[in-house]
C-alpha cells in the first residue's frame, strides 16, 4: 500500500506514516503514465534540494484566481518552514491574509528534481527572523537591511510535500523502454516520495 512519509524533525526519528485512505492510487509520472511511489528518497534529500534549488514559484490565491510569482527560498528544517523575503506593499500580503493557503514549486531541471510544497502562510514584521535568514540577494533590495521597516517574512508552515527524481540510470532507462515495447508494462522512469509535516 502507498504510504504518506510522516516527516520528522531534525534529529528526531520520523513520525508514523499515514496510509493515503481513499487517495491509496498508483502515482502518474510527468508523461501521465502510471508508476509506484519510491521511498529511496528520504527527507534529508527534500530538504538539501530545496536548500540547492532556492528558487522557486510561490502560488497564491487572488480572489478565487491562482497566482504564481517567483521568489527566493529561505528553508528550516527545525520549522518544517519556508521563508521568503517581500515588501509590506506587495501584492502577495493581501492575497496570504485574506487566504493563507499557499503552495511553492521548484526546480533543478539539471539534475531533473522536481518538488511540491503546500502549507500555511502568515506574513510577519521581525527583524530577528529576517537576520537570521538573511542572505545579500534578498536583503540588497532594502535600503536598511533587515530593519528596514518595509521589510516583511512569510512564513510557510509546510503541511504536505513531493518530490519526483527522474534522473534516471541509463541502463535502467534503456531496459524500462525495452521491456515496455515487449509487452503491456509502461516505463517506471521516476522516483516520487510524497512527505506530510502535520496531522
Amino acid at each position: 500500500m502507498d504510504e504518506v512519509r510522516r516527516a520528522g524533525r531534525s534529529g528526531e526519528p520520523a513520525r508514523r506514516r499515514r496510509p493515503l485512505g481513499d487517495r491509496d492510487i498508483r502515482y502518474q509520472n510527468m508523461a501521465n503514465e502510471p508508476h509506484q511511489e519510491s521511498h529511496s528518497n528520504d527527507l534529508e534529500s527534500l530538504w538539501s534540494d530545496i536548500a540547492a534549488i532556492r528558487i522557486g514559484m510561490l502560488i497564491t490565491h487572488d480572489d478565487g484566481v491562482l497566482r504564481s510569482r517567483p521568489v527566493l527560498i529561505c528553508a528550516d528544517r527545525n520549522e518544517e518552514a519556508l521563508y521568503v523575503f517581500t515588501r509590506a506593499e506587495d501584492h502577495k500580503i493581501p492575497e496570504i491574509e485574506r487566504d493563507g493557503r499557499v503552495g511553492v514549486t521548484l526546480v533543478d531541471s539539471a539534475k531533473e528534481i522536481y518538488i511540491s510544497v503546500s502549507g500555511e502562510a502568515t506574513v510577519l514584521r521581525d527583524p530577528e527572523k529576517a537576520r537570521k535568514y538573511a542572505v545579500v540577494e534578498a536583503v540588497a533590495w532594502f535600503e536598511h537591511g533587515v530593519d528596514d521597516e518595509d521589510l516583511r517574512l512569510i512564513r510557510i508552515t509546510l503541511d504536505q510535500a513531493e518530490r519526483w527524481d527522474v534522473s534516471t540510470n541509463p541502463l535502467r532507462k534503456v531496459w524500462e523502454i525495452a521491456r515496455s515495447m515487449k509487452s503491456p508494462h509502461t516505463p517506471d522512469l521516476t522516483d516520487n516520495s510524497k512527505y506530510a509535516f502535520r496531522s
